[in-house]
């Protein structure tokens, strides 16, 4: 049954001590609330979470319900959907809830590349979560997943599921790196004269986004004009140097050889890019969007990046295009503070597309939460994301 305004709840997974910028998934909750909640729809965010759950929350609990599962475990039932973000949804408990409320949708909502993740648990089983015993919940009503995985991940879901899935629109908004900004002096990129320093920020635990492209774009730049690369901050790398063969590749480096590279550990983004930074460099492989980039773009430092579902964003190169890569590094070093306070301003229009505060995204997800009730309505709409308004066509 249609309605103006849904009870939606959205799980999270927060214990005691954890960050919201551990991963993009914890800071995706918040974001969708907020954006149903500007649409008009009444949220409750669920913590799964049963030793140890946070207490004190990064948001205000007046403005979102928010409760623990455990303590609360039939709250379902008061709800008209169950969004599972953070969590991967439960036969048994999906069962128990609409015992209780049949009426109830359930939602799967995928954020990461799980194709990619599944994937290395069983060839290299490296992680716990090859072990475990996975049960798909065949009976939700709706598979969901973030756009930049289409690519891998709408046949892999749709498959195991049972259910045709559906890339949605993207979600973000500067909630988080705000509250970073505020504490950080000159956090905001301003002007620097002379060699520019790079930043690279891979987290270095998967094939998607991985540092050597990143390492080799600079390099290349560093080659043709080293007066313009002044210093490379290789991030999120201090677990791989004692990989011999990374090691070794890395000593053979113009910029390693000259002392101009370090290779750091994992920093905040923000005081990062105020104390280091200059310009910052990306590289992906199947995940063509990312908080990151948004987060840098916001911010008005100069991204180069691989990333084709943001190709009108910062400066763009194709697929492993390392020179070409090199070349914008110099391009921006020569250029970007002549034109950046403009750049910025364009930047920051094209960024609404993501925002809550979007009319039209808000009218997207409300049509979204309809077709969890309305066959027909699903049947007609197309499903097929542009990436450049970030609606469905």
């Amino acid at each position: 049954m249609k309605k103006d305004s849904y009870k939606v709840g959205i799980t999270v997974v927060l214990k005691k001590g954890d960050s919201v910028f551990a991963n993009g998934i914890r800071q995706n909750g918040l974001m969708l609330a907020k954006l149903l909640k500007l649409a008009g729809h009444e949220i409750t965010i669920l913590n799964f979470v049963k030793t140890d759950p946070m207490k004190e929350f990064p948001w205000s609990e007046k403005e979102y319900k928010t409760i623990n599962i455990f303590e609360k475990p039939s709250e379902p039932k008061n709800l008209d959907i169950l969004i599972h973000l953070q969590t991967i949804p439960n036969e048994q408990e999906s069962s128990m809830w609409r015992q209780q409320n049949p009426d109830l949708k359930i939602v799967a909502y995928k954020c990461g590349n799980n194709y990619v993740n599944d994937m290395e648990d069983i060839l290299f089983q490296t992680r716990e979560t090859k072990d475990i015993l996975l049960k798909f919940d065949r009976t939700v009503d709706a598979v969901w997943y973030v756009p930049q995985q289409e690519l891998n991940n709408n046949d892999y879901y749709s498959i195991l599921y049972k259910k045709d899935a559906n890339a949605i629109p993207f979600v973000w908004d500067p909630m988080f790196i705000d509250g970073q900004i505020a504490k950080t002096p000159d956090a905001m990129y301003k002007p620097k004269e002379g060699a520019k320093r790079i930043a690279m920020f891979e987290p270095n635990l998967n094939i998607v986004k991985y540092s050597v492209p990143c390492i080799l774009a600079v390099e290349a730049a560093y080659r043709k004009r080293p007066d313009l690369i002044g210093f490379m901050y290789a991030s999120n790398t201090n677990r791989i140097l004692d990989v011999n063969l990374f090691k070794a590749m890395m000593n053979q480096l113009d910029i390693v050889r000259d002392g101009k590279s370090q290779f750091t550990k994992r920093y905040g983004i923000v005081p990062f890019l105020a104390s280091n930074t200059d310009i910052v460099i990306s590289h992906q492989w199947g995940n063509p969007l990312n908080y990151l980039y948004l987060d840098v773009l916001y911010m008005g430092y100069p991204l180069v990046h691989n990333a084709h579902m943001i190709a009108d964003l910062g400066y763009y190169y194709e697929d492993f295009n390392l020179v070409n890569a090199g070349d914008m590094l110099i391009d921006i070093a020569e250029n970007y503070d002549g034109i950046y306070k403009e750049y910025h301003q364009e930047t920051l229009e094209k960024l609404k597309r993501y925002m809550p505060e979007n009319k039209r995204l808000q009218e997207e997800y409300t049509n979204l939460l309809h077709t969890l009730f309305d066959a027909d309505l699903k049947n007609s709409m197309s499903m097929k994301l542009d990436w450049k308004t970030n609606l469905y066509k």
